[in-house]
């Protein structure tokens, strides 16, 4: 028996807002959802129980079903006064930033249970990130991250947090900082 659960509510409760709401009505369109993909791979996948996710996201092998998920980054520039000019500067922009990713999920226990084992995974994955790169999965994150030089995304944990819970047994909440990372090969002549 599969529970039905109104993430946006348990979202709201954890987070303090609640996500967008999309609706579908047609029936064929939704049926057709599974199959929609872009450049980037599936937009949708399954949870545990078989039940339809939007953008699921893995990482070290880890998948997060009920995540949402932010980007950023910022760049680093160089502004020089000019002396002579009044209100006058040069303005470099030396490089982009490494992409920061920031995860809001749920965690949700099976047949209305507290969420152990997946608590459990997730601290692995947090102290295996601590002291490796870890490779991650998204079609938000393949956007971002793979280019023509690079096959694979990885990220660093810089940032985890449980959420307190607000009164579901079986649903905690959890936020995770990431930040993108490549592998360069140092030469030394």
């Amino acid at each position: 028996m599969l529970n039905e659960y109104n993430l946006r509510e348990i979202f709201a409760k954890q987070f303090g807002y609640a996500p967008m709401e999309i609706e579908v009505k047609d029936e064929d369109l939704q049926n057709k959802r599974m199959d929609e993909s872009g450049q980037y791979g599936p937009y949708y996948g399954k949870d545990a129980n078989g039940r339809e996710v939007f953008m699921p996201v893995t990482i070290g092998g880890v998948t997060l079903p009920y995540v949402w998920m932010s980007v950023n980054t910022s760049m680093t520039i160089v502004e020089t006064a000019l002396t002579e000019i009044p209100q006058g500067e040069v303005i470099e922009q030396i490089n982009l930033q490494p992409w920061r990713f920031s995860l809001k999920g749920l965690l949700i226990g099976k047949n209305g249970r507290f969420p152990e084992k997946d608590i459990e995974q997730l601290r692995d994955l947090v102290v295996r990130g601590s002291k490796e790169a870890l490779v991650i999965k998204s079609v938000l994150t393949d956007i971002h991250l793979l280019h023509k030089d690079s096959k694979t995304d990885k990220v660093i944990i810089t940032d985890y947090n449980l959420a307190e819970n607000p009164g579901v047994i079986n649903v905690r909440g959890f936020t995770m900082e990431l930040k993108s990372t490549r592998e360069f090969s140092l030469e030394i002549e």
